[in-house]
Parts: structure tokens; C-alpha cells; sequence
């Protein structure tokens, strides 16, 4: 049997002991000539760095030298490389040079490899609390060296966390070396603080391989898939913890976070995970907000921010425009003012930040909720426009616009750069009358066919079809020809006045199919005008030639569930009214006003009339 080590003989191995214990017992000249010994008779890595400990304490740079011949000669590839980057790393210690000592041991740490004694050094002279990656590997050794250590664990996460982006690349570094769960789960917040969720999703299924019952991990990947948009899957690992009802309490299609957020238990359910997972790094959360707000996602915005508001207990300035964000969109979109425990928070705020313009905002928005112009005058007074943020423009020339008729601080030739839809958004829920004066003014210096989508999109996402329909129409008039917008001004009559407004909008579609032969669209409002009017045989025409062309649009399923119900056929119905939901679930907003509730009440009919699933 060969001697361990790779050993040739006794004698080799009795001066490999006797070397290390002489080190540990402190008896370094003695120590010296006996690793010396061992190291010629067999070249092995942890002679050679107990001959760097000894080098490096006696401050020998003779013996430094003859090692780093001998590296040379005895060890070659990778190993080769980071065994002489440790004889560098001495080499420059012992001459002062701690620029290149830095860089050797960095080296080394980055490899995998940090002897104590190098660590000891870096501690000692180079002053790591100022250098954020030596800081963090130096604790990443120590806290490998003592996996047991809260307080060490706990400064290595929180040096994590002030890298940023750059602790992504360190993090897999770590892994690299040594896969804990910990290094898992904090390059799992990072990816998704960061917005990278499929990767999040993809090295957070590689954790659970090695850590399949961790629960931490199981919640974080629950997020990650929420974020990536399957949530299905969200839902699949969530239930695991009883946390969610029983399967069949909830609705089968949810097919995107849309669906989940929709949902009052699933949306509850939700808020406690992120605020569990993000209770001291909100980040993520304040990121989530800004992009669903850019795509209109308010559900979104507001699950995002009411877990924000729950962990944010102790803001800094950089908070503050996400959570203004998240009540401003709350506000809006319920149009009434603060719950009692959001505006007791926004009042802490304000004590803490007193003149911070996004605080200000959400109290001068809710001001004028209650209908309190003259406190709203003297907020914006105290408002610097130019230091908001860009998302929070639209909410200040809305509250100008309800309290002067329009924002007096822009020129009127500059009025081109209002963002003139999210302005309407937040200025109808304050005076349904100042928003029409908005549009009014607006376009009468600008009435391009996107000036007036924009107008007519605004008016009916919120579900002011009087005044959808009289910009819909003024576009018609300039633009007389364009089938698309026949077709929309001729639905919107149908849905405000039905059975009566058919007759006039079938002639509207008529003319705009001639257009656009196979525009789905215009199919299928033709196919709802007959279907109003009670010819269901031609309403069925229509309206199947506009699912051929595009199944899985909402709107066109619900429209063909109705019809099949109306003409006796309720369980046909079910299927399409399913995936008329689930079409809605996959958009930011409902198509039309009040179609989701719309179709859950017919989906409730149907599975009432049909006994088998």
C-alpha cells in the first residue's frame, strides 16, 4: 500500500509531521530547517505554505526567493499559478509593496485559496472596511473557516448587498468554491433586484438540487417564478406550506401574475411572500413597481406596494418615490383618499423628510381627493417640479391642472412634452371636468391621429365611454378613412348604447371591413352589432371568422361565449369564457371596461347550468 501523500518512505513522513508540529508549537528555527527538509525530499502544497507562514513571519526574502524557484520548477497548470501568486503575495509584502500584495491575494481568493496567515495580513495592513471585494472574500474566509458565526454570516450579507450588480459575479464565485444555501439564496434576491428573473429562476432550481426540502429556497423560487410570469408554477411550490386554499378554490387559468393579483386570497397570499423575502432589501419591490407602472400594470403596482409598505418601516431618501409611486397609483385607481394606516405612514415621512417633493405629491394628491383645492395650492408651492421623478410628472400637471385649469409652469409651445395620457389618468379621478378641459386644451395645439389615441385610450381605460366616444369621433372626422378607427368609435357606440346604436355602427364596420377585409377586430364588432340586433345566424359569421384569425384574444372569446349561451348552448360556452379570462389575465389592463367581472359572472352562470365539467 503507498505511504499518504504520496510518500515514498517513513522518513519523509516523519519530517512532514514534525514540520507542521513545529509550527504549531511556535518553535519557528527549528520549524524552518525541517520543512526545508520535507519540502526537497517531497514537494507538497502545504509544506511549501508553511514555508511561506515562516518566510512571512521571520521576514525572510532569501527564503521567499528560493521558493518561488522552486514553485517554478515542481508545480505547473493552475495550481502552479495560484501556489506562485501566494509566493508573490508574500514576496511583495516583505518589500512593502502592498499594491501588488492586494492584487496576489485577491488572486488567490478568487482561486479558492486564502491561506490564514495571508488573511491575518490583509486584515492587519490593507485596511479592508475601505476596499469592498477584499472586505468581502476576507469574510467569505472567515465565515468558511467558522460556518457557524451569525455575526460573521450576517456582515458578509450586508457587505453583499452594498456591492450591487457587481455581487452577482462574486456570489457565483463563492458558490464556485463552496455551493452554501446562504450564497444561493442571496444570488437569488440579487438576480431579482436586478430584474434578472429567468436567471433568478435558473440558479435557484440549481439550489434545490442540492437543498431539496429548504423551504427559504422554495419561497424565493416561488417569487422569482411570480416575477417571470409563472405563476402557475408560483403556486405549485407556495401550496407546499399551506398557505394557499384548497386547488379548487382557485380559478384554474391563472396563467400569468395578472391572474394572481387579481385574486384576493392568491393577491394576499402574495404580499406576505415578498414581504417575508424582502424584508430587509425592498429593493426588488421598488424595481418591480417602476416596471409594471411603465406598462400600466396597476394591479401589479399595487401587490408590489403594499408589501413595500409593510417592510419599509425605516426609509431612506432613495425609498420614497417608489412607495409615492405605489399610493399615488392606489389613489388613482380606487379614486378615493389613503386608508388611516398608509397616510399615518406617509405623515411619519414627512416628519422624517420633511420637504421631500414625492411625499409631498401623495399628501397634495389625497388633499385633493377630499376636495381641498387651497391646500393642494399651497403644497405644489412647495414643490420643486424639476427635482421629481419622471414617473411622478403626470401626478403634478394633473393636480396643476385641477387646481389652475392646466399646468401654468409649461409654455404653450412646450406643452408637446406633457405626457398627456397618465396626466388624464390621474387627473379624472379628481374632476371629471378638468380632464375634458385638459384634453380640450391639448389638442387644440396638437391633434395628430397619436394625440388623439392617446386621448380616447385615456378616457376609456377609465371607463368614460361619453367622453371615449366624443374624441373617438372628433379623431373620425380628421381622419375619416382610417378603418381602425371606424371600428372603434363604432364599438364604443355599441357599448354605451347596445341594441340602439347598431344599425348606425353596422354601416361604420361595413365600410372599414371594405378597408381592412381581415381585420379580426372589425370581424368581431360586426359580429356583436348582429348579435345586439338578435340575428344570431350572421353574429355566429362573423364572429367565427374572427376567432379563426385570432383565438385567443378576450374580447372575440367573450363575444362568442355570449352567443352560444343566448342561442341555448351554455356548456359550449364554459371553454370559451375560460379562455376569455385567461386572455385578460395576460394583459396589463382589461381590453374594455368591467369585461373581467363580466366574464367570471357569466363563467359562474354556465357552471351552474352545466352539472359535468
Amino acid at each position: 500500500m503507498p505511504l499518504a501523500f504520496g510518500f515514498e518512505n517513513p522518513q519523509q513522513v516523519t519530517d512532514f509531521l514534525e514540520c507542521n508540529t513545529l509550527i504549531l508549537e511556535g518553535v519557528y528555527g527549528e520549524a524552518l530547517k525541517v520543512c526545508r527538509i520535507s519540502l526537497g525530499e517531497n514537494p507538497n502544497g502545504i509544506t511549501l505554505k508553511n514555508l511561506l507562514f515562516l518566510a512571512l513571519n521571520g521576514n525572510k526574502k532569501d527564503l521567499v526567493g528560493e521558493l518561488e524557484n522552486f514553485v517554478r520548477k515542481h508545480f505547473r497548470g493552475e495550481r502552479g499559478k495560484v501556489l506562485l501568486a501566494e509566493v508573490e503575495a508574500v514576496k511583495a509584502y516583505l518589500s512593502g509593496d502592498l499594491k501588488n500584495f492586494k492584487r496576489y491575494t485577491l488572486y488567490c481568493m478568487r482561486k479558492g485559496e486564502a491561506p490564514p496567515f495571508l488573511l491575518k495580513r490583509v486584515v492587519e495592513v490593507l485596511n479592508p472596511q475601505r476596499d469592498w471585494e477584499l472586505t468581502a472574500w476576507t469574510l467569505f474566509y472567515l465565515h468558511n473557516r467558522n460556518p457557524a458565526d451569525a455575526k460573521l454570516e450576517g456582515l458578509l450579507y450586508s457587505f453583499i448587498l452594498k456591492g450591487g450588480e457587481r455581487s452577482i459575479d462574486l456570489l457565483r464565485s463563492f458558490i464556485n468554491y463552496e455551493p452554501r444555501r446562504e450564497y444561493y439564496l442571496w444570488l437569488g434576491e440579487l438576480l431579482l433586484t436586478n430584474g434578472y428573473y429567468a436567471e433568478a429562476v435558473n440558479i435557484l432550481n440549481e439550489a434545490l438540487k442540492r437543498y431539496p426540502a429548504d423551504r427559504r429556497l422554495k419561497k424565493l423560487l416561488a417569487v422569482a417564478y411570480t416575477l417571470n410570469l409563472q405563476p402557475r408554477k408560483a403556486s405549485k411550490l407556495l401550496k407546499e406550506f399551506g398557505e394557499l386554499p384548497d386547488r379548487k378554490t382557485l380559478q384554474k387559468s391563472f396563467i400569468s401574475l395578472n391572474a394572481v393579483i387579481h385574486n384576493p386570497v392568491e393577491r394576499e397570499q402574495l404580499v406576505r411572500v415578498l414581504t417575508a423575502v424582502y424584508g430587509k432589501n425592498p429593493i426588488s419591490l421598488e424595481n418591480a413597481i417602476v416596471q409594471t407602472y411603465r406598462i400600466g400594470w396597476n394591479a401589479a403596482v399595487l401587490t408590489f406596494g403594499e408589501a413595500l409598505e409593510r417592510v419599509l418601516n425605516n426609509p431612506s431618501r432613495e425609498d420614497l418615490p417608489y412607495i409615492s409611486l405605489y399610493w399615488l397609483t392606489y389613489e388613482r385607481t380606487f379614486k378615493k383618499p389613503l386608508p388611516p394606516g398608509s397616510e399615518e405612514k406617509l405623515e411619519t415621512f414627512l416628519r422624517l423628510f420633511p420637504k421631500n417633493p414625492s411625499l409631498l405629491l401623495v399628501k397634495a394628491y389625497n388633499l385633493a381627493l377630499k376636495g381641498d383645492t387651497e391646500g393642494v395650492k399651497k403644497i405644489l408651492s412647495e414643490i420643486d417640479a424639476k427635482s421629481l421623478p419622471p414617473q411622478l410628472e403626470p401626478v403634478y400637471l394633473a393636480l396643476e391642472a385641477f387646481v389652475y385649469g392646466y399646468p401654468k409652469q409649461l409654455p404653450g409651445e412646450k406643452v408637446k412634452s406633457l405626457p398627456v395620457l397618465e396626466t388624464l389618468l390621474y387627473l379624472h379621478p379628481l374632476s371629471r371636468g378638468a380632464a375634458e378641459k385638459f384634453a380640450d386644451r391639448y389638442l387644440a395645439k396638437h391633434h395628430s391621429k397619436i394625440d388623439y389615441e392617446l386621448v380616447g385610450s385615456a378616457f376609456l381605460s377609465l371607463g368614460d365611454l361619453e367622453l371615449a366616444e366624443r374624441y373617438t369621433k372628433e379623431m373620425l372626422k380628421l381622419f375619416p378613412n382610417e378603418p381602425d378607427y371606424l371600428n372603434t368609435y363604432a364599438y364604443i357606440r355599441l357599448l354605451r348604447e347596445g341594441k340602439k346604436a347598431a344599425p348606425e355602427a353596422l354601416k361604420l364596420l361595413q365600410k372599414a371591413l371594405k378597408l381592412k377585409p381581415n381585420s379580426p377586430a372589425i370581424l368581431d364588432s360586426m359580429g356583436w352589432a348582429y348579435y345586439l340586433m338578435g340575428n344570431y345566424n350572421t353574429a355566429e359569421n362573423y364572429l367565427k371568422r374572427a376567432l379563426k384569425l385570432y383565438p385567443e384574444d378576450p374580447v372575440e372569446n367573450y363575444h362568442y361565449a355570449a352567443l352560444l349561451i343566448k342561442t341555448g348552448k351554455p356548456c359550449e360556452a364554459k371553454r370559451y369564457l375560460k379562455r376569455a379570462l385567461e386572455g385578460i389575465y395576460l394583459l396589463p389592463v382589461e381590453p374594455e371596461p368591467g369585461l373581467e367581472r363580466e366574464v367570471k359572472k357569466l363563467l359562474e352562470e354556465v357552471k351552474r347550468a352545466c352539472k359535468t365539467p
